[in-house]
């Protein structure tokens, strides 16, 4: 659908569209506390004409993107940069917070990929200046058929951030083409959040995905994936918690074909008083004969005062695969765990650090990205990320 027609649909049903129209987890619960959105939404529409200065945004990075972003900082071959507002958007009405998201939006960024690419494209989400309540972000990335690349996607508020944010991004990924993607995320802790990636894969393509994140004030963070005729897709996130922010972390996906394959690892790490969810569904279809999947969630949690949920799930539609396998925990350290580490010299403070160094090894160990440019935001989410596991970028 076409940006003016779903923003025009959006605006007239603001007011009405639920948050979720069916609850999304097998007890009907909401992990997820829509109440923070609401008085931004109704901010966005009693006033939905806004005022927005340039965020200075970095020619570091290849693209900016974003309310009053530079967009492409520099030419590179193979890559094509647009930012449009009559784009066609694949991300239908889905509940009241992409409503307003739309509502917001303004332009739509779109990066075309059509060539191998040797070095990282570096793509920024920036955050403008603003009176606004809401500020919406929608990027398309279109890889070809045949094409290789390799994707950073910073989104880091990085600062005082008293708007509402929204950020869409989809992925068209050609067939036989081979993506590694990491995404780096920070949300503000001052008002909430909510972040879609969609990922259409074609087939015999082969994508590899690494996220890290923090949590928010209320950060929604979802990824949906459709993975088709002999693809592979391989999912890791990490989402730490710190104070008493809360994260609800969901990763859903799709097999539409034969001999599709995916393996998904998902770890939250809850310190302090917050709430961390990671949860989300695989379903193979029932033209998805011959195919492969595994679903790990598992959440540690380290202060007293934090909570923590896990439930992947999976259905299958056909008789004839290869596995399906997931499972969940949530857990504390032992008490002869802390003894052993305790009696080694270590402080609770250093304990944690090794326990997130160690998954975030597992995160990023095989992923191909040049990190150098996000040293400074992993820093933020723990103090001894840059010393453990970025010294061979520098």
């Amino acid at each position: 659908m076409k940006l003016p027609h779903i923003k025009e649909y959006s605006r007239k049903g603001l007011t009405s569209i639920p948050y979720q129209f069916v609850g999304d987890s097998p007890t009907i619960k909401y992990y997820t506390r829509w109440s923070y959105f609401t008085p931004y939404i109704e901010s966005l529409y009693k006033n939905p004409t806004i005022s927005i200065e340039s965020p200075g945004d970095s020619e570091e990075w290849t693209i900016n993107v974003g309310p009053k972003c530079r967009g492409l900082t520099r030419n590179v071959s193979g890559l094509s940069y647009t930012s449009t507002s009559n784009a066609n958007v694949g991300v239908n009405v889905e509940n009241k917070v992409i409503a307003a998201h739309y509502v917001a939006l303004d332009k739509v960024d779109v990066v075309h990929i059509t060539d191998t690419l040797d070095n990282t494209v570096s793509v920024n989400l920036c955050y403008p200046r603003t009176s606004s309540k809401w500020i919406s972000r929608h990027l398309i990335v279109v890889v070809d058929p045949d094409v290789s690349v390799k994707l950073l996607l910073r989104d880091a508020s990085r600062g005082y951030v008293d708007y509402a944010v929204s950020t869409i991004i989809e992925f068209i990924i050609g067939s036989r083409a081979r993506v590694e993607l990491l995404e780096v995320t920070i949300p503000p802790t001052k008002s909430p959040s909510y972040y879609l990636r969609r990922m259409m894969i074609g087939d015999s393509a082969r994508v590899n995905v690494s996220g890290i994140s923090s949590g928010g004030l209320m950060h929604h963070h979802r990824v949906e994936s459709v993975v088709k005729k002999d693809s592979v897709l391989v999912e890791k996130r990490l989402c730490i918690g710190r104070w008493s922010t809360r994260s609800d972390n969901i990763i859903n996906t799709v097999h539409r074909g034969m001999y599709s394959r995916s393996s998904i690892e998902a770890y939250g790490v809850a310190l302090d008083s917050s709430y961390v969810v990671v949860r989300g569904n695989v379903r193979i279809s029932e033209e998805a004969k011959r195919a492969s999947t595994t679903f790990k969630a598992r959440v540690l949690l380290f202060g007293q005062n934090s909570k923590g949920y896990t439930a992947p799930m999976i259905e299958v539609d056909t008789g004839d695969i290869l596995q399906a396998s997931h499972s969940a925990s949530q857990y504390r350290l032992g008490v002869n765990e802390l003894f052993y580490l305790r009696s080694r010299g270590l402080s609770f403070e250093e304990i944690e650090d090794l326990v997130i160094n160690g998954l975030l090894d597992k995160i990023i160990n095989d992923i191909g990205v040049d990190l150098s440019l996000v040293k400074e935001d992993l820093s933020s989410i723990n103090l001894k990320l840059i010393q453990h596991s970025l010294e061979h970028e520098v």
